[in-house]
Parts: C-alpha cells; structure tokens; sequence
C-alpha cells in the first residue's frame, strides 16, 4: 500500500496556526528550515492546524539541500485537514499585495499536502496560487488540495503554473474556479493524477509545452478546453460527471453518478507515482475498479430510524482519517435534514 502523501524517512515536526505553534508565517519555517536535511539526515515537515478561519500567507520554498530521503513537508495536521469541499481545514487565502504567486515550490521533492489554497488577485498582471518557475527541480509534488484562483483586475489567474524545465506531480487535487486555468504547463514534466479540474473560466488543464501524462482525472465544465493540447492521457472524462453540489462548490461524486465511478485505471504500481488513497484518505478502490478524479465514492453503512437495523446511505466520504471539524452548513450538505447541532 503507498499513499498519495510523502513523508521523508526521517524528520523534525513544527507547528503553523495561533499563538501556541511554533510559527505563525509560513515564511519564517521556511528560512528556519532552508538547511542541508541531506546532511542532518532529517526532512523537515510543518503541520498547520486551523485556529483561524484562514491565513493570508504566501511563500517561496527554494534553497534547501534535499533528496528523495529528506525534504521539506507543508501539510495540515493531522485532525485538521479538509473534507473535501472548500471551506473547511486549513485554509490559506491571500489578497492581493503585488506578490504573483502565493505558493511558489522550486525545491526538489517538497510536498504540499491537504491545504485549501486560494488566491485573490486585483492585479493587471498575472497572478498564479501555486508555481513551480526554477529550472532543475524534481519532483514537486501538490497532493490532496483545493486550489483557487481569482484574479478581479485585467490579469490572468491560474491554480497551478509550471514553467521550468522541471518535474511534479499532482495528485487527488481539484483545480476549480480559477479565472483562466486550473493548470497550465508551458515547460517541464508533469505527472497529473486522480484530479477533478472543473469550472475554471478557460481552459482546465493547459498543455503548452515540455511533457505531460493525464491519468484518472475529471476535466469537465470549464470555458476553454477541457484538455488542452495533446498530453498522454489514460481514462479521463471531460462530461457527464455528476457531483453533490456543484453549485456550493462541492465536487465530490455523486451517488447517481455513472461517468466517473468504477471507471478508472489501477495506478497503485504507477512506474512514476504509485499510490492507492483519494483527496481524504479513503483507499482505492472502494466497489470494482478505481473511480475517476480526486474523490472515491464510498458507501457507509448506518443506523435508520429505530429499527436497530441498518440501511446503506450515501456517504461522500465523511468519515475520513482527518475527521475534520467542520462548520454546521457544511455537515448539513452531507447530512441534510439528519444532522442536527
């Protein structure tokens, strides 16, 4: 079994959130932990937890000596991470100051695990949440977020943007939203796997140039092209997915769904990323085959009335490892008139 989530073999531990973590600016860990790991023989990892609603945060991950042993983690902690929709968890949500990118990660093998990461732009110029743009890198990965852009100036706005002739995977990610793509890609490798790229203004996922492998992904409902340009692409679906509700942004499949359920390929012996879990940790697959996109669909057997039987009621995944702590109008979309306060 290989989750999506990398961890260094071994690794120190420090805290983001209020007054009582180890930090409260993403850019101060950084420079804190900007060291040579390989030499320590330990990775860095930060785990955020939310004692905010959100973060207006932004950071530039570059410089650390690094190798697929030890290396830099920015995660939610563990209990804290989303459920899936936006609006829950950790959430980083910066406005506009003249910075182009919120999240830019030009180090070799850094992870950015289980955020909800927005950027609100008002700039003339483009803006960009999350950027790989060092020539060099390796393997950068962005796993098990939810990645925004809004740009409200005459500028672009993409989720995530790689220009360098370097190497990433993203992996149980939804893109959605952004005014111009969710992902762009003009230069480098990039590996995008398991990810829902939904309702972005142009195109979904951009291939512009360098190489590109699409496996597993729903890319669906956005302005320009779905798919953009001709990637190596393995059973992706551009129409027909249904979701709980798209409208209060949350992707996660349907139980009528048919498009995207029992649909996908096996990537847990992937030759580039092997990995067996979704957006919330749920193990693939969960009926017959691995369904498409971020989310698994999952079954979960409860209590009906006061029988002391049990029915099978569609669950999106609710009980999740992080068990997150979610606020009232979000329970109640899962659960509707059955969740009480």
């Amino acid at each position: 079994m290989a989750s999506s989530r990398r961890l260094p073999t071994s690794y120190n531990t420090s805290t983001f959130g209020g007054v009582t973590r180890d930090y409260q600016s993403l850019a101060v860990w950084e420079a804190a932990t900007d060291n040579d790991l390989v030499t320590a023989a330990k990775g860095e990892v930060l785990d955020c937890y939310a004692d905010s609603v959100s973060y207006d945060q932004t950071v530039l991950i570059i410089g650390a000596i690094t190798n697929t042993s030890y290396f830099r983690v920015i995660r939610a902690a563990s209990g804290e991470g989303h459920s899936g929709v936006p609006g829950s968890g950790v959430q980083f949500i910066h406005n506009e100051d003249g910075i182009a990118t919120m999240f830019s990660v030009n180090e070799d093998y850094a992870q950015v695990q289980d955020l909800v990461i927005t950027m609100n732009g008002n700039s003339a110029t483009s803006r960009f949440t999350i950027r790989v743009i060092s020539s060099g890198i390796n393997n950068v990965g962005i796993i098990g977020c939810l990645v925004k852009n809004l740009n409200s100036g005459a500028g672009s706005g993409y989720g995530y943007f790689c220009s360098a002739a370097s190497s990433y995977q993203i992996v149980n990610t939804l893109m959605y939203e952004c005014k111009t793509d969710g992902i762009l890609q003009t230069s480098g490798t990039g590996y995008i796997y398991n990810c829902t790229v939904v309702d972005n203004a142009d195109d979904g996922i951009d291939f512009d140039g360098g190489t590109m492998t699409v496996k597993n992904c729903v890319a669906q409902g956005n302005g320009g092209d779905d798919i953009e340009g001709s990637p190596t692409q393995v059973t992706n679906v551009t129409s027909g997915v249904l979701f709980q509700d798209a409208a209060a942004d949350n992707y996660l499949l349907s139980g009528s769904d048919t498009a995207a359920k029992n649909q996908g390929t096996d990537l847990s012996s992937d030759a580039n990323y092997p990995f067996d879990d979704d957006v919330i940790y749920t193990t693939r697959p969960q009926e017959t085959d691995w369904d498409i996109g971020f989310n698994e669909y999952k079954l979960t057997a409860i209590p009906t009335g006061n029988s002391g039987g049990f029915g099978v009621s569609i669950s999106s995944n609710v009980f999740s490892r992080f068990r997150p702590k979610l606020p009232f109008e979000v329970k109640k979309r899962f659960w509707g008139d059955r969740f009480k306060r």
